[in-house]
C-alpha cells in the first residue's frame, strides 16, 4: 500500500522501510499532548506519529528525526501535505549524534526492538527494526539530556522485553508514570507495551490493559473509540 488515508491526512509510504501498522496507530492514539509546547519524533519514519501528535495539538511544535534520507522523501511530503506544515519540521540526521538546539516537553517514539530475531536481507529494514543498530542505553542518555525538567516520552516496545527498556530508563533517573498492556485479543499473551516515562518524580503508576481485537479477529470497541479521530474508514 503506497499510502495511507487518515480522516484528516494521507500519509504517502511509498519510499520507506517499514509501513503504517497497529503499533503506530496505538501509539499516536495514546499520546497526550495536551499542554506541551515542544515535542521530538525519534525515527519518524513516514511520520505518521508526528501528524497524530500534531492533530490532536494543533499548536505544538514538532521536530522530527529520521536518519535514512530515503525514508525523508516520503515524510518531507506527508509534511508538506498535512494542515499543520507550519508546525512540522523534518530533520534528517543521527538522533544519537545531532547538535540539538533545545529542549522538549514531549518526545515519543516507535523505536527499533527486535533483539533475538533474524536480521532483514535488507539493512534499511533492519536498522529500523532492529536493535544490533541501536543503543538502548545511550537513547536513554540522550533521552534523558533533551527532556525539559517536566517533560515525558511516551514508547512502544515489545512486552517481552520492557524489562529491559524499563532498567535502562530507571538507570537514567526516569521515572515510570504509565504502562498499557497490549493483548492482540482476550486470554492472548500480551504482545506490547506502551510506556510513559517522565524526569518528574512521581510516586503514582498508572497501569492499564487494552484489546485490539475480539475473538472474531474484529476491532474490539475499546480499539474503535480509541482511533475513532485518525481512522478514515469504518472499522469492523
Amino acid at each position: 500500500m503506497s499510502s495511507f488515508r487518515f480522516k484528516y491526512f494521507t500519509v504517502q509510504q511509498k519510499y520507506n522501510a517499514l509501513k503504517v501498522g497497529t503499533d503506530a496507530m496505538l501509539l499516536g492514539s495514546f499520546i497526550d499532548p495536551s499542554g506541551k509546547t515542544k515535542a521530538l519524533d525519534v525515527g519518524t519514519g513516514t511520520g505518521v506519529l508526528s501528524l497524530m501528535v500534531a492533530q490532536k495539538n494543533r499548536t505544538l511544535s514538532i521536530d522530527a528525526i529520521e536518519i535514512d534520507p530515503v525514508n525523508c522523501l516520503d515524510c518531507s511530503e506527508n509534511f508538506k501535505n498535512s494542515p499543520w506544515s507550519d508546525h512540522l519540521k523534518l530533520i534528517n540526521a543521527d538522533f544519537f549524534t545531532f547538535s540539538f538546539k533545545e529542549k522538549y516537553d514531549l518526545i515519543f517514539s516507535n523505536p527499533p526492538f527486535y533483539s533475538d530475531s533474524l536480521l532483514s536481507n535488507s539493512q534499511r529494514v533492519s536498522k529500523a527494526k532492529h536493535t544490533a543498530f541501536f543503543s538502548i542505553e545511550l537513547f536513554f542518555k540522550r533521552v534523558t539530556d533533551l527532556l525539559t525538567e517536566n517533560g515525558e516520552i511516551y514508547l512502544i516496545i515489545p512486552y517481552v522485553s520492557a524489562k529491559e527498556w524499563e532498567t535502562y530508563a530507571l538507570n537514567n533517573h526516569l521515572t515510570i508514570t504509565k504502562k498499557v498492556t497490549l493483548f492482540s485479543k482476550k486470554e492472548s499473551n500480551p504482545i506490547r507495551q506502551i510506556i510513559v516515562f517522565s524526569k518528574k518524580k512521581n510516586d503514582h503508576l498508572t497501569l492499564q490493559s487494552f484489546f485490539v481485537r475480539n475473538h472474531d479477529g474484529s476491532y474490539s470497541d475499546e480499539y474503535k473509540i480509541l482511533t475513532k479521530d485518525f481512522h478514515g474508514v469504518v472499522l469492523r
